[in-house]
């Protein structure tokens, strides 16, 4: 977001005018772009404090839970956005 000469591009002037840290604020500003906005937000919520915690002792029930909403996934934003859309309809 800065050009060689060190000054701000367009998206680092969007992204300074956001009150999150640069890399979410970034993540958010490109996924209204691509037209993923909802998915994106979900996963920028849980950023700070994720929803969906275990630990190692729970790793299969985790995986198993995953699997019987559909989600054949190991990434937890994916995991987290699904459960965040599915939640809310």
């Amino acid at each position: 977001a800065i050009h060689d000469d060190f000054q701000l591009t367009w998206l680092g002037h969007w992204i300074v005018k956001m009150p999150t840290e640069p890399a979410t604020a970034k993540m958010i500003l490109l996924g209204a772009m691509l037209g993923c906005l909802d998915p994106i937000l979900a996963i920028a919520a849980a950023s700070d404090a994720p929803p969906l915690v275990s630990t190692m002792s729970l790793r299969g029930e985790v995986r198993k839970a995953k699997r019987n909403i559909g989600l054949f996934t190991l990434s937890d934003p994916v995991a987290e956005a699904v459960v965040v859309n599915h939640y809310f309809g």
